[in-house]
């Protein structure tokens, strides 16, 4: 009870620190429907030079804190965008910016040549993306790009550009849903997996993705839900939300062990799910 009563007094304290920042520093609106089309913002991200993208339901748009850009999918010109229905943006190691598409791949920004890379689906092969909405992407250490896709899987490309499938081996860890719906990557280069069948992590070099808090006989775990969204924060600890209400906290050190996690070593809460967080 004295732990609840804690954890609401650091949410209450944070509350009123929210609030008394925005009544110091009201919120500034940017941008007319003109500039970011539909006035729909499905992403944000900022690169490595500082520039802040906005992804859009009609387009990507550049703001450098003066003016906006707007990068759309131009018909026959292979370096523009490969769709303009952006569902993700990412920010890789070298301060590059990632897209995702609704259903027409992956791209990379080029800042030098200001123009895309792309990297589409190429359904029935093993050495192409899966096709399908890009819902979540990760980078990890060695600097592979994975993609997690709605209904096909996971994805990976190379440093080198060499794209392919995930084929996970069966080796009695989490089924491999094909429904992918959140990625991260913690400080051992450890891939965390969220789908619409639970959680799952994939240590380096290994192929078997293991089940984590994921036990159907667990009432509490995060079996059969969608996993919304992880979060890796600054000190290690792994912060998983489900659709269906579930939170928990991973520390680091479980989180990071080669060890199966145990339910009484992890923080949960039931009623308050998490999609996203920073």
């Amino acid at each position: 009870m004295a732990a609840l009563g804690r954890v609401a007094l650091v949410l209450w304290l944070g509350l009123a620190s929210m609030l008394a920042l925005a009544t110091a520093r009201p919120f500034e609106s940017v941008g007319t429907i003109e500039q970011i089309p539909d006035g729909v913002v499905t992403s944000l991200a900022q690169d490595g030079q500082g520039l802040l993208w906005i992804g859009t339901t009609d387009g990507l748009v550049r703001y450098d804190g003066y003016r906006f850009r707007l990068y759309q999918t131009v018909p026959g010109d292979p370096h523009s965008l490969p769709g303009s229905r952006i569902q993700q943006l990412m920010t890789g190691a070298d301060g590059r910016l990632w897209l995702g598409t609704y259903g027409d791949g992956v791209a990379v920004y080029d800042p030098v040549a200001d123009r895309f890379q792309a990297f589409r689906a190429e359904p029935g092969r093993d050495d192409g993306l899966p096709a399908g909405t890009v819902r979540a992407r990760a980078q990890t250490p060695d600097g592979v790009v994975w993609v997690g896709t709605t209904g096909n899987g996971l994805g990976r490309i190379e440093p080198d550009g060499r794209v392919g499938r995930f084929l996970a081996a069966d080796a009695g860890g989490l089924q491999m849903d094909a429904r992918i719906s959140a990625l991260a990557v913690d400080r051992t280069g450890t891939l965390w997996i969220g789908s619409w069948q639970g959680l799952g992590r994939l240590r380096p070099g290994s192929l078997t993705v293991e089940r984590v808090l994921s036990d159907p006989q667990d009432s509490d775990g995060f079996a059969d839900t969608t996993i919304r969204g992880i979060h890796v924060s600054q000190s290690g600890d792994v912060w998983v939300g489900a659709q269906q209400g579930q939170m928990a906290r991973i520390p680091a050190a479980v989180a990071e062990r080669a060890e199966p996690q145990r339910a009484a070593e992890v923080q949960r809460w039931r009623g308050t799910g998490m999609n996203a967080a920073v």
